[in-house]
């Protein structure tokens, strides 16, 4: 907080973006990063992605492709 709320966001979006690559496993970082970018990708040509409106937001995805990759349920 003694940084302001924007520098309070960003750097949870860095932890967040820290625990989906530990979830994927460093093994699969190359792997989980293609998954990711194309399941993105297809969710945004979907018109899916769009937090705001109902849509899950890209850590959203990115956190289905990482237990996707891992098999976890």
């Amino acid at each position: 907080t003694e940084l302001g709320d924007a520098a309070a966001v960003a750097l949870s979006a860095v932890g967040d973006a820290d625990a989906v690559l530990a979830l994927a496993g460093a093994a699969r970082r190359d792997s989980f990063t293609g998954l990711a970018r194309e399941v993105k990708a297809w969710a945004r040509a979907k018109g899916l992605d769009s937090a705001p409106f109902g849509g899950l937001p890209g850590l959203g995805w990115a956190l289905l492709a990482a237990r996707g990759l891992t098999g976890q349920e």
